[in-house]
């Protein structure tokens, strides 16, 4: 019996380790707490669909069996050729998975509660939709391989958090001088699998900000600074935190934004934005990223650089959505 399971049903060795090896590879960090919850109730419930088989057979179009070396500590890869007759690696049969995920998406999606579903009582469907289409992705579908170069060095970083305090740092002028920690010091972490799209960091010593996944930070590693989303953070067992993060395109300017104000209105108050400039040699257009009640379509913006003239820009559509700011689309005037 497992006793620390919600229901206390029976389960088995060798389920605890399919269940911590599909819990890695679906990037289990990436889940907000919300999701890792509904995870753990799920995977229990879904275990009649999981199999370890000796052989593995791939059809065109279906989802790509998962492998195993019971001898290794690594976790699942993806169906490489020298896996095949190879008798210490076993195969997890994932079509079934991608089956029964992708019929609760389409039934979720059609109007059916998750609790019809059996994902559990008083969920909320956008969180269920969403861990659908992630768990999909990540167990059930060919992934490409990393297209930058990761390099093993550690270096040292600097992170600021937030759109006001990496406004404030990469203009060296505080937004507010009178709000408390304005003039607060960056903290230094430690950097691991740096790359042009990413790394991993670790922190130096217990204190420093509470950070979240998909918050926004600014990152100083060689001299300039990126804009950068938090993508998974987890805790060590010696008590260190881990973050790993994706740089976001385009070099950075810290710009104050307004609704334009029109005669006999009070000027609104400016908020603390970043100007992300476009890379045309890979087809990215210049964004920006602004607070999350601020977007909205079609919406007119003034925006100033520090020491530059003011300009107004038109909202165009959300590129992606972070828990405290949104990366957005504009076109001039």
């Amino acid at each position: 019996e497992d006793a620390f399971g919600d229901a206390g049903d029976e389960t088995t060795c060798r389920f605890v380790y399919i269940r911590i090896l599909l819990s890695s590879q679906a990037r289990v960090h990436e889940l907000n707490a919300r999701q890792q919850e509904l995870l753990a109730q799920w995977l229990p419930q879904w275990q009649g669909t999981i199999t370890i088989e000796r052989v593995c057979s791939i059809s065109r179009g279906d989802a790509p069996p998962l492998a195993i070396d019971p001898a290794s500590a690594t976790g699942l890869p993806q169906l490489r050729q020298e896996f095949v007759g190879n008798d210490s690696i076993r195969f997890l049969p994932m079509v079934p998975m991608s089956k029964l995920l992708r019929v609760k998406t389409i039934l979720l999606q059609q109007g059916q509660t998750p609790k019809q579903l059996e994902l559990g009582e008083d969920r909320d469907r956008s969180d269920c939709l969403s861990l659908l289409t992630h768990l999909h992705k990540l167990l059930c579908e060919y992934r490409q391989q990393r297209q930058a170069e990761r390099y093993d060095t550690s270096r040292e970083a600097m992170l600021r958090y937030g759109l006001e305090d990496s406004y404030s740092w990469i203009g060296k002028r505080p937004l507010d001088p009178t709000a408390p920690g304005s003039n607060a010091p960056p903290e230094r972490w430690h950097t691991e699998d740096l790359s042009l799209l990413g790394a991993r960091l670790t922190r130096e010593g217990r204190a420093g900000a509470r950070v979240a996944v998909k918050q926004l930070v600014a990152v100083q590693v060689n001299g300039a600074v990126q804009a950068a989303s938090s993508v998974w953070v987890s805790v060590t067992r010696s008590g260190d935190l881990r973050m790993g993060i994706r740089f976001l395109p385009g070099k950075v300017l810290p710009v104050l934004a307004r609704t334009p104000t029109r005669p006999g209105m009070v000027p609104a108050k400016p908020a603390a934005t970043l100007l992300l400039s476009a890379m045309p040699e890979l087809g990215i257009p210049a964004s920006l990223l602004i607070p999350r009640n601020l977007f909205q379509a079609d919406r007119e913006l003034e925006i100033t650089p520090l020491g530059g003239e003011t300009r107004r820009i038109k909202l165009k559509f959300s590129v992606e959505r972070g828990v405290d700011f949104d990366r957005v689309s504009f076109a001039e005037g």
